[in-house]
């Protein structure tokens, strides 16, 4: 068990740093030229040529598909594209685009972001309803003018495009976007709850500080499955490394510790006399152990850094 919550640390720390995995854990997928990619476990099916821009590399980042990205791009003008397939672990579609905008502010490649378009729902086919978010960025310091995400859930997925242009404006670039995502070839979408989009928090966490935080003997270990549910989520302030710390509006006692942007992510909360904690990966949960007051972040990083896990957890293939 040690050496995968090992193996949960290094990820942890490489999605801390750069928001992705290490290169080394890259692996390309081999598809047939100008054929489609189909995405065996969602059922997503993405084509070999998007909008007029052929399809590039496709990349796998663990080793069950469980989450991939298939790459467009074209010189010139430059265009570039990537549609991301992900397991929809936890929190919702306006959570990871909150993450994914994260990336785009803090990355290097975008020169300095300005919002141009908040955060806003859409509707991913006629059927579906407005339950994808988006998000678009004017760029100026680089030679890029645009950069936007859209994501929204496919099932037990998400599917999450980000698009970058040198030449389109953040207005067309949601338009291209919105192309891009109904060239798609997707299972049946049913009409969910419409997107919410998150908003700052308006109260202070008040969780305990490390010294109150403590194991506690005893205690039962919580199962990863039982997700955080909220209709709508706020956030505290960003931390380094592309990190975030999400509550559901109203409530202090619970929250999610978003590492990167492709869910992975803690969920830490009250189960009746202790404070759980579970970092969700896409393949396994592991569990911290459990704590006597509700634990700040720093203590769930602290206790990541130490290798306490008391228990692992299979999350793919599901539990029926």
């Amino acid at each position: 068990m040690a050496s995968i919550w090992k193996s949960a640390i290094a990820l942890g720390a490489a999605l801390a740093a750069a928001a992705s995995l290490p290169l080394a854990a890259q692996e390309e997928v081999v598809v047939e030229a100008g054929k489609p990619w189909n995405h065996a476990p969602s059922g997503i099916s993405v084509p070999a040529t998007i909008d007029g821009i052929a399809r590039g590399r496709v990349t796998r980042f663990d080793q069950q598909d469980l989450d991939v990205a298939a790459s467009f791009f074209r010189g010139s003008p430059q265009e570039a594209l990537t549609v991301y397939v992900f397991r929809n672990t936890n929190g919702n579609a306006s959570v990871w685009l909150s993450q994914a905008q994260g990336s785009i502010e803090n990355g290097k490649s975008f020169g300095t972001p300005s919002l141009a378009i908040a955060p806003a729902t859409f509707a991913p086919t006629a059927q579906s309803g407005a339950i994808g978010v988006h998000a678009v960025y004017a760029l100026t310091g680089t030679d890029y003018r645009s950069a936007g995400v859209a994501i929204f859930p496919v099932g037990d997925w998400y599917v999450k495009v980000r698009a970058s242009s040198t030449s389109r404006s953040p207005a067309e670039n949601a338009a291209w976007m919105k192309r891009v995502i109904g060239a798609l070839i997707l299972p049946t979408l049913s009409a969910g709850a419409a997107a919410t989009p998150v908003i700052p928090c308006s109260t202070p966490l008040g969780a305990a500080n490390s010294a109150d935080s403590t194991a506690t003997q005893g205690a039962g270990i919580s199962q990863p499955s039982d997700r955080i549910v909220a209709a709508q989520w706020c956030r505290e302030t960003r931390m380094e490394g592309n990190r975030a710390v999400y509550r559901p509006v109203g409530t202090t006692d619970r929250y999610l510790f978003a590492f990167g942007d492709n869910g992975n992510a803690v969920t830490v909360r009250g189960e009746g006399g202790y404070y759980s904690g579970n970092f969700i990966t896409a393949a396994k949960s592991f569990a911290l152990p459990p704590q006597t007051a509700l634990p700040t972040p720093q203590r769930v990083l602290e206790l990541m850094a130490a290798d306490k896990a008391v228990g692992v957890f299979d999350t793919w293939p599901p539990r029926r």
